[in-house]
């Protein structure tokens, strides 16, 4: 469970990106944002190393927002299953207009292909009372003494949670929700990953379940508000 699973590229660029889109930063921003991003001074599009200029000019002429989406195994997000085969799934992807998307390939390089997609835009406040709800369910859950996760290296990793690079306009409320979406994710996967049951199987398949479903909603509201 690394800082990178958790705080994906995704979402950061999303948010870089649709400032730009909104006229709350210049070309010079969006350009510098991407680089720092993504660590890298260039974008490969239609197997060419292009400048993130190739980026900023389709983001520029968009009527609607990107959209960031948080992919994990049996739940692609709308992404073709084509590019998740080449995908670093831990990055995201960020979806330009209805038919590029933007990722990082596991041969660690930045792609942006031309590729029509289903991923629709999610909801910011629904998607933040689903997470509520669940996350309430969660709670209750974790509270309970059937199912421990190894609490140390969970809160080594709270410990290292550190904010990703966002842009300087970025509201409160974001920010907020981003924080708490991305602390759960951390106490989610770390019960998963370091957990064990003296209960009966059925229950520890329930109990994973939930864990699974309240990771699902935190990325979901991730997602939503980087794509506002």
């Amino acid at each position: 469970m690394s800082a990178q699973d958790l705080r994906p590229s995704a979402l950061a660029l999303t948010l870089w990106l649709n400032a730009l889109r909104t006229g709350v930063i210049t070309r010079s921003d969006a350009f510098n944002a991407c680089e720092t991003v993504t660590e890298s001074n260039h974008v490969e599009y239609g197997q060419e190393q292009m400048s993130w200029d190739v980026v900023i000019g389709l983001v520029s002429e968009l009527s609607n927002p990107c959209l960031a989406v948080l992919p994990v195994p049996g739940d692609f997000g709308g992404v073709p299953t084509q590019v998740t085969f080449d995908m670093d799934l831990v990055i995201g992807v960020v979806a330009i207009g209805n038919d590029h998307l933007l990722y990082r390939n596991t041969a660690r390089t930045w792609i942006l292909c031309k590729q029509e997609h289903a991923i629709v835009p999610l909801d910011a406040g629904h998607s933040r009372r689903t997470f509520l709800d669940n996350l309430s369910r969660a709670t209750e859950l974790l509270s309970q003494h059937h199912f421990l996760g190894d609490r140390e290296s969970i809160e080594a990793e709270l410990e290292r949670h550190s904010p990703i690079h966002l842009p300087p306009h970025i509201a409160k409320r974001q920010l907020d929700a981003i924080d708490q979406a991305t602390r759960v994710r951390v106490v989610a996967l770390g019960a998963l990953t370091n957990s064990y049951s003296a209960s009966s199987p059925s229950t520890d398949r329930r109990k994973i379940e939930i864990l699974n479903e309240i990771d699902s909603t935190a990325r979901n509201l991730l997602s939503a508000i980087a794509s506002e």
